[in-house]
């Protein structure tokens, strides 16, 4: 259950980043409401799946901790994004879009994972936490 409430809150997430860069790009220009928009979508990616998809949970640290690496995790991610849709448009002639979903399709679950073993280690979602209680 856990993956799937993750990935309801990516498309909120998304949702939040594509709703902002719309909302902002005619008045402050593509870049500057692609950076505003991006990290919003990540402030609110980050809330939701720590309290939702993952549960809170004292013993993984603190808030300032864990969102130091979430940090780390969407930089690496940026970096791995980058290059693969270089590489399938330059290497393979893959349009830009799709090499974006095909990069996409292989960072989402690894992002699932990385999450939940290094940013909330210990942190159960809630259906597991509801599960517990009831035994």
């Amino acid at each position: 259950m856990g993956f799937f409430i993750y990935i309801v809150v990516g498309l909120i997430a998304w949702l939040v980043d594509a709703a902002i860069f719309q909302f902002l790009w005619p008045l402050i220009g593509i870049a500057a409401s692609q950076a505003l928009a991006r990290i919003a979508g990540a402030v609110t990616a980050f809330t939701l799946n720590r309290k939702h998809t993952f549960g809170l949970n004292p013993e993984s640290g603190g808030i300032g901790f864990q969102g130091l690496k979430y940090g780390i995790l969407l930089v690496l991610n940026w970096a791995i994004t980058v290059a693969l849709i270089f590489v399938l448009y330059h290497r393979f002639g893959i349009e830009p879009l799709w090499a974006k979903i095909i990069t996409d399709v292989f960072i989402i679950p690894g992002n699932y994972w990385v999450m939940k073993l290094w940013i909330f280690p210990g942190n159960r979602d809630k259906h597991q936490l509801i599960k517990e209680r009831k035994l």
